[in-house]
């Protein structure tokens, strides 16, 4: 085992204040923050100014979000952009080649850090570490073939999980809509059973077994329950409308529902939950909202929305389809979850751990 501050070299990036920043158009070079490493659409801030050698990056360099939440930003990261320069709370680590790869590293540091989350300083959700406690950390360093082995080893299965990420991704479930199907209200084939719904305050809610559901799933788990069947939930407020944004879900069991989602009871001779839920949620909702400061899906707009009634013998055969696709898109799920195990299996490997116990099948 060897101390990180013995391998790599850590360089700081720069403190900027709010008033260095500038916008694209300024032909400055981009500022790269704790966003910028995790969510590639976050925007950038820009620098006009002169920068230091030790704080510019360069697509493809190591970088140590040394502040940042536990699981996303925090930890190692590979740059993928083009030349800006660090914020400050983001190391960019030089390391000495001739001893490790920076794959290795990448990952080597980032199960260093996981080992030591639970002591580091910060608020909930959020960590940070020193310089000087970073690089006391140890890590295994074996010999630049063998780091390379595990390399590949991992991103093998790396490749896997990001197959069966795109996957997760991009499903949506389709319904290939005929011109000669009847639209038709959504209020002639469903009841709607708002009246039975009730919110309960958080500081008044009890906890218990029964899931609590908002306009856009599960907020709590409570004692009692309102319902105790299978139902379409639609969200009223506080959720969003535009195709795909999943505002419809279903509901099953012992449930509480507040006031912010439609409950709905299909009428199931002619209308079937999954083929509603999947027909709603393929729609563009947001021209059937009200209000400007709360929006709002009023129950008349939503009653009034036109909905696909083909043959409910057609209607089961295009959920059967979908039932089966979704069972591959949770097959896909599992996937992700046992390779990721795979890479944790191999790094405790390295670092001479018991393997993590394995899922039963």
């Amino acid at each position: 085992m060897v101390p990180i501050g013995e391998i790599c070299e850590l360089f700081n990036g720069r403190a900027f204040k709010p008033e260095d920043w500038q916008n694209a158009d300024s032909g400055g070079i981009p500022i790269v923050r704790i966003q910028n490493l995790n969510n590639p659409d976050s925007s950038f801030n820009y620098y006009t100014g002169e920068v230091n050698e030790r704080n510019t990056i360069n697509n493809g360099e190591l970088l140590f979000s040394w502040s940042g939440s536990r699981g996303t930003s925090f930890g190692a990261h590979i740059w993928k952009g083009q030349k800006a320069v660090l914020n400050q709370h983001i190391f960019k680590v030089g390391f000495d080649e001739s001893r490790a790869t920076k794959i290795y590293l990448l990952h080597a540091l980032n199960k260093a850090v996981v080992e030591v989350e639970e002591n580091l300083h910060g608020g909930v959700g959020l960590v940070h570490i020193t310089k000087g406690n970073l690089e006391r950390i140890q890590i295994p360093m074996p010999p630049l073939e063998v780091q390379k082995d595990i390399v590949a080893e991992i991103e093998g299965y790396q490749k896997v999980i990001n197959g069966a990420r795109a996957v997760l991704d991009h499903y949506r479930p389709h319904i290939p809509i005929h011109p000669d199907w009847p639209m038709v209200p959504l209020g002639e084939c469903v009841d709607i059973l708002d009246s039975k719904r009730r919110p309960i305050t958080k500081s008044d809610r009890k906890p218990g077994p029964y899931p609590y559901f908002g306009a856009t799933g599960v907020l709590d788990y409570v004692e009692g329950y309102l319902f105790d069947e299978p139902l379409v939930l639609v969200g009223e407020d506080g959720a969003k409308w535009e195709a795909h944004d999943n505002t419809a879900f279903a509901i099953s069991g012992k449930t509480w529902v507040n006031n912010h989602a439609h409950v709905l009871r299909p009428m199931r001779t002619k209308l079937l939950d999954l083929f509603l839920i999947t027909a709603l949620n393929e729609m563009d909702l947001s021209r059937h909202i009200t209000g400007v400061t709360v929006p709002k899906l009023n129950r008349e707009k939503l009653r009034d929305i036109r909905v696909p009634l083909p043959p409910r013998a057609t209607q089961q055969a295009i959920v059967s389809e979908i039932e089966a696709e979704q069972a591959l898109v949770a097959a896909n799920r599992e996937l992700i979850t046992r390779f990721e195990q795979k890479i944790q299996v191999t790094l405790a490997r390295i670092w001479g751990e018991a393997a993590p116990a394995t899922r039963e099948t």
